[in-house]
């Protein structure tokens, strides 16, 4: 056979319609059909792409390792390996959605968290800022009061001990 040293690799198969299509290593599914070949090396899955066009799908393999594969497809694999490669398929794509999942939560509760601290600054600012005018008028209204009371007890009206500054 002839040797592949490429580090891509396209390959096109037709397909009847043009219908969504999952990828799952190299499998496609398109119902009815179903497309699955098991390869002479591993892939990065992460990087490698499945995409339709024109009726048919195109898959743009990245290998693991820059290395020659003599083939593109294992030989004679049999049918206890074909399922343990499956089944061990299934295992990375549910550990990989819980990963995003976990990932998703984390993004989650730290914009929660961001949202809280921004709520609680604004709040701390509007408080401050209450307590900034309250103080800057608090003096005006004591000496005012002060003097009212001054007032009513050179009259004779005041209620309580004229001698002592008003409780304020």
């Amino acid at each position: 056979g002839e040797r592949d040293s490429r580090p891509r690799r396209e390959i096109g198969s037709p397909l009847p319609a043009p219908r969504p299509a999952r990828l799952s290593r190299l499998q496609v599914h398109a119902p009815p059909f179903l497309f699955e070949a098991f390869l002479w090396a591993p892939i990065d899955e992460a990087r490698s792409t499945a995409r339709l066009e024109n009726g048919s799908v195109f898959f743009t393999l990245r290998k693991k390792e820059a290395a020659l594969w003599d083939s593109l497809l294992a030989p004679e694999v049999d049918k206890e390996k074909m399922q343990r490669i499956r089944e061990d398929a299934v295992l990375r794509a549910h550990e990989k959605a819980k990963e995003e999942t976990d990932a998703k939560a984390v993004r989650k509760q730290e914009r929660s968290k961001c949202a809280l601290e921004a709520t609680m600054k604004v709040n701390r600012e509007l408080a401050d800022s209450f307590l900034g005018c309250r103080n800057e008028r608090w003096p005006s209204v004591s000496q005012l009061a002060l003097e009212s009371h001054t007032a009513l007890c050179h009259l004779g009206l005041a209620v309580g001990d004229c001698r002592e500054s008003p409780g304020l």
